[in-house]
């Protein structure tokens, strides 16, 4: 069988690229797209000069090193995450392929077009290893909960928080994103900023901040499938975004 080395290098060269993203998604190590580019197309070129050594001790030695090699070039990882991300390459790559070869047999398409099949392939791995990974890590620790002003309700994923404390006149205080609260109030985000009105501090490990502290009607939050009442509640508005888009708003222990 004949092989064109640039249409091997290119291939590869995408395939790495998607494992790379697929490990990006599931350790979470600092990572730069550039950087991860960088190591695909060397990676790809490191399993070129391994079909020059095929079926020889440097050749087993080149597809050993191949993802070591790709990992760190591509992230700042933790020592302890180095053998973890060997391991899912590989665990990513023996189902990449297995999905690649049934998609190819199945309708009978060149090995040509895996290059395109291979962002397909790895779009989907990518929304399921997030979705599982999200669902084992904080499966536990979200609850709907139901927001009512005026008659008005918004339905927002909250983030049962440990760790917030806060209380306001007594009372345990939601915390939820701006863009909650506007959609919420019907306001526009320039009468937020002008607007007066109470305030509270966070305290975290960022430090000090100053958060809008308001008084709605009722929040409702679904527990083991019952729904919980809590009337005249606060929420504090948030205007930095949460660092996961699953969920838009946190709650204290003591509300569940």
């Amino acid at each position: 069988m004949t092989i064109y080395i640039e249409s091997f290098l290119i291939q590869n060269a995408l395939i790495n690229y998607c494992l790379l993203n697929l490990i990006k998604v599931s350790l979470k190590p600092q990572a730069h797209h550039a950087r991860m580019i960088v190591s695909a197309i060397i990676g790809a070129i490191v399993s070129a000069l391994g079909l020059c050594f095929n079926n020889s001790a440097i050749g087993f030695a080149l597809k050993l090193l191949t993802p070591l090699i790709l990992i760190f070039i591509a992230f700042k990882i933790k020592k302890k995450q180095i053998a973890y991300g060997v391991l899912l390459f590989y665990l990513y790559g023996f189902c990449f392929l297995g999905a690649s070869v049934f998609v190819i047999k199945k309708f009978k398409i060149s090995i040509e077009m895996i290059a395109i099949f291979a962002i397909i392939i790895s779009y989907v791995f990518e929304k399921v290893v997030s979705k599982l990974g999200f669902k084992i890590k904080n499966g536990n620790f979200i609850y709907q909960i139901g927001l009512s002003l005026n008659k008005k309700q918004v339905y927002i994923n909250a983030f049962l928080d440990s760790g917030n404390l806060l209380t306001y006149n007594g009372q345990p205080v939601v915390i939820v994103d701006l863009k909650t609260y506007l959609k919420l109030t019907g306001m526009d985000i320039l009468s937020f900023y002008l607007s007066k009105g109470e305030s509270i501090n966070l305290h975290s490990m960022a430090g000090q901040k100053k958060l809008r502290v308001f008084m709605i009607d009722k929040i409702s939050i679904k527990i083991n499938g019952k729904v919980k009442w809590l009337d005249n509640q606060y929420i504090a508005v948030n205007d930095i975004a949460f660092k996961s888009t699953n969920y838009q708003a946190l709650i204290t222990p003591q509300m569940i």
